[in-house]
C-alpha cells in the first residue's frame, strides 16, 4: 500500500514549496509566525468543493478549501504553508494515515491565505 500511494503521489502529484512555520514569543508575551526553511516536493492537491466548506470537528469550527497528499516522509504540520501555482495554502489539519507501526502517507487539509 505504501508503495502505490507513493507511486500516484510521485507521477500525478504537481510540484509544491513547503514553508515551515516558526513561532516566538516576545517579551510582551505576544507571539509571532516566522515562515521559513523552504522544502521542495510533491503533493496531490484538490478542491474540496467550490465554496470553503465549514464543519465541526470535535466541538470547533473548522474551514477548509483544499485536502492534499503527502508521502510519509515529508515534515508537515499545522499552520505550515504551501506555495502552488502563485497561491498560498495554510495547513489547517493533519492526518496521518497508518496500520499499525506503518505510515502509508500524510493527508492535510488546507485553506487559501487572503
Amino acid at each position: 500500500m505504501v508503495v502505490a500511494i507513493n507511486r500516484l503521489i510521485d507521477k500525478y502529484g504537481v510540484d509544491v514549496k513547503l514553508k515551515t512555520r516558526s513561532e516566538s514569543v516576545d517579551s510582551d508575551g505576544r507571539v509571532t509566525y516566522s515562515y521559513s526553511n523552504t522544502l521542495d516536493c510533491k503533493a496531490i492537491i484538490y478542491p474540496i468543493s467550490g465554496a470553503t466548506e465549514i464543519w465541526l470537528v470535535a466541538g470547533y469550527r473548522q474551514s477548509a478549501d483544499y485536502i492534499l497528499s503527502f508521502k510519509e516522509t515529508v515534515p508537515v504540520s499545522v499552520g505550515d504553508v504551501v506555495e502552488y501555482d502563485n497561491e498560498e495554502i495554510e495547513i489547517t489539519e493533519k492526518v496521518i494515515q497508518k496500520l499499525g507501526s506503518t505510515t502509508y502517507y500524510i493527508e492535510a487539509t488546507g485553506r487559501r491565505v487572503k
